[in-house]
């Protein structure tokens, strides 16, 4: 989930230029997930212990 909303801040901020209509988290879960960030999952294993 949280690799789908990085996505899609990422995205918004590359479109940020234009505007853009209310998004739902509903509709940004379904998008396909993005590719792992190895940082990432990195820091969230840090995290975990």
């Amino acid at each position: 989930m949280v690799h789908k909303i990085k996505a899609y801040l990422e995205e918004c901020r590359l479109q940020s230029s234009r505007t853009s209509d209310n998004v739902s988290l509903y509709a940004i879960m379904q998008r396909p997930m993005p590719e792992p960030d190895p940082e990432l999952e990195a820091e969230m294993e840090a995290w975990e212990n």
